[in-house]
């Protein structure tokens, strides 16, 4: 037998963690340090249901409010169920039904002044060459990115 593995042979481990003083709260997010992050809510629609879920986790463990949605006709009934703002739409700018460009401008006819991302792995099928917007960011993106964009928009007078 190769490097002495014996199947008939057992292991044991012990595992020992901290005890924990009475009942544990909910945790607070803990933001990468030099990472930005925000308090603000952001309106996702990704038809995607990995990168939904691992976009959502980045903008949550930095601070951020996530309203999720898988297409742009959830995304424009989202808000109404939500009782505060949304100060951001990021939406994937190619999906089924209705893609981020139609949802954005839907979006601001019923909420004006509300900041929008767009992301896709097709700028090529959404843009004109070099004429992509700065509210765009190309799939696929470190997460350092994405908090970047996010933050500069919503910083932008």
């Amino acid at each position: 037998m190769a490097h002495g593995i014996h199947p008939q042979r057992s292991a044991a481990f012990k595992m020992l963690f901290p005890a924990l003083d009475g009942e544990p709260g909910p945790e607070a997010p803990v933001p990468v340090e030099g990472r930005p992050s925000g308090r603000e809510t952001i309106l996702l629609a990704e038809d995607d249901p990995g990168v939904r879920k691992y976009v959502r986790e980045i903008l949550e463990r930095h601070g951020y409010t996530v309203l999720e949605t898988s297409n742009g006709r959830e995304a424009l009934e989202a808000p109404r169920q939500h009782p505060g703002p949304v100060h951001l739409l990021l939406a994937d700018a190619v999906m089924p039904e209705m893609g981020g460009l139609e949802l954005s401008g839907q979006f601001q006819a019923a909420r004006a002044g509300v900041r929008m991302l767009c992301m896709s792995g097709y700028s090529d099928r959404v843009w004109p060459q070099a004429e992509t917007p700065a509210g765009y960011i190309q799939k696929p993106f470190p997460p350092a990115a994405l908090l970047t964009r996010i933050r500069t928009l919503l910083d932008a007078e």
